[in-house]
């Protein structure tokens, strides 16, 4: 996960996932290490993430991020593993659709979502991008 280009107009992530183990030394997240406040709007809709982060500076969803909280449209996303917070630091809305834990398997979560089958194959665990 790396910081997204401060000259950025906005950024849309969507259908996506990250797995296995972020090393870092600050503002790590599952689908975004940070973004900046100069970025017009972020946008994150059915993702997951099943990384492992280290403690510290680390979000489910986005390590850091400086853009103000109404520019921020998060969705449908999913963190496997245990975490109170959806970022470190910095401004989120609420998401619409969120699920942070360990509970039941990703693709059962993201079909209560209703993430789109033409995009996922939700018959297994985990969701498979087609």
């Amino acid at each position: 996960m790396s910081l997204i280009d401060k000259n950025a107009v906005s950024v849309t992530i969507s259908d996506c996932y990250s797995k296995g183990t972020i090393t870092a030394y600050r503002w790590c997240g599952g689908i975004v290490g940070g973004i900046e406040d100069s970025a017009k709007a972020l946008s994150i809709t059915n993702c997951f993430t099943t990384t492992s982060i280290p403690n510290g500076a680390n979000g489910a969803l986005i390590g850091r991020c400086s853009m103000p909280a109404d520019n921020v449209s998060c969705s449908g996303f999913i963190a496997w593993w245990e975490s109170g917070k959806l970022v470190a630091t910095g401004n989120t809305p609420e998401p619409d659709t969120y699920y942070i834990g360990q509970e039941g398997t990703i693709s059962a979560k993201a079909s209560s979502f209703e993430w789109n089958a033409e995009v996922w194959d939700l018959t297994g665990d985990v969701p498979v991008l087609k």
